[in-house]
């Protein structure tokens, strides 16, 4: 036999189970529940009539309201599953906090990395591209500063030529050659003798630069602002006009000139300032270091 006391003691475990489910199938155990109870109250009604037909008294019954039964578990389930959602929302904005800050580190490190592999490009590689006329030669950053390579030991009475026999770009290419070996006093010859003969070239404005590199990495300051003006005059709309301005300004600050090295860091920023931008950014970096204003 089931007493309303057993009843409700069942209830009111059935209920605090239910109040501690938070899974998205606590509403449909929420119904299934408050069916089953419907069918033990009439269970338990037949048996009290089965009861008073056999005349056994009815046992002491325990007050029991529907309140606990019927509203305490929804109030509880209810308050717990707001709980439940309030945190899992918090939890997934943490989640998309976190996901979004992981994205920008990656972007970053991957920005530096490129920036990285771009700096450690050798000599040569850069000097490729400077001669091909792209925008990565825009850099003009010219051969690194080295010690003069020892003029090799004559062996023969008759002194080598400057440059060998061949045409204007095999020529041009035996000098652009050892400027790349770092030999700058042999460059520096090859290369007026190749301005001697071929003056006129399409080749002769990059010689031209690249005679002022000579003088440039060896610190010969004065050589080098005088060929980069010569070059920058005879073609003010070259491959390396802009070039040409970056270097006699640096040339100019070296050279303690600074009102001629702002001025020329100044016309090279409003003549090239759109079109290149690699030498633009190289010329504000000087500007600040001569102290232009």
């Amino acid at each position: 036999m089931i007493s309303r006391s057993s009843l409700a003691t069942v209830v009111l475990l059935i209920g605090g189970i239910a109040a501690l489910d938070l899974s998205s199938a606590a509403a449909q155990s929420r119904n299934e529940f408050l069916q089953l109870l419907k069918r033990m109250e009439a269970l338990e009604d037949n048996l009290s009539q089965v009861r008073r037909q056999a005349g056994i008294p009815e046992p002491a019954r325990a007050a029991v309201t529907a309140a606990p039964i019927t509203t305490a578990p929804s109030e509880s389930y209810e308050k717990l599953f707001e709980r439940q959602e309030a945190m899992r929302a918090e939890v997934d904005a943490q989640i998309r906090e976190l996901t979004g800050a992981v994205e920008k580190i990656a972007f970053e490190v991957d920005r530096l990395t490129k920036r990285i592999d771009k700096m450690v490009k050798d000599v040569d590689v850069r000097l490729a591209d400077l001669e091909k006329g792209t925008a990565a030669g825009r850099e003009s950053s010219g051969p690194p500063t080295a010690q003069p390579a020892p003029a090799p030991q004559q062996t023969a009475a008759r002194p080598q030529p400057a440059l060998p026999d061949g045409t204007p770009k095999e020529q041009y290419d035996f000098a652009y050659g050892l400027l790349r070996q770092l030999d700058f006093d042999r460059a520096e010859r090859a290369l007026k003798a190749f301005l001697e003969r071929n003056p006129s070239h399409e080749l002769a404005e990059n010689s031209r630069y690249w005679l002022g590199e000579t003088y440039f990495a060896r610190k010969n300051y004065q050589a080098a602002a005088e060929t980069f003006l010569d070059g920058y005059k005879r073609n003010r709309d070259g491959r390396k006009a802009a070039d040409n301005l970056l270097k006699l300004g640096i040339s100019l600050t070296q050279l303690g000139q600074k009102a001629e090295a702002c001025t020329t860091f100044r016309e090279l920023q409003s003549r090239f300032g759109a079109s290149a931008k690699d030498v633009r950014d190289l010329a504000s970096a000087e500007q600040k270091k001569a102290g232009c204003t």
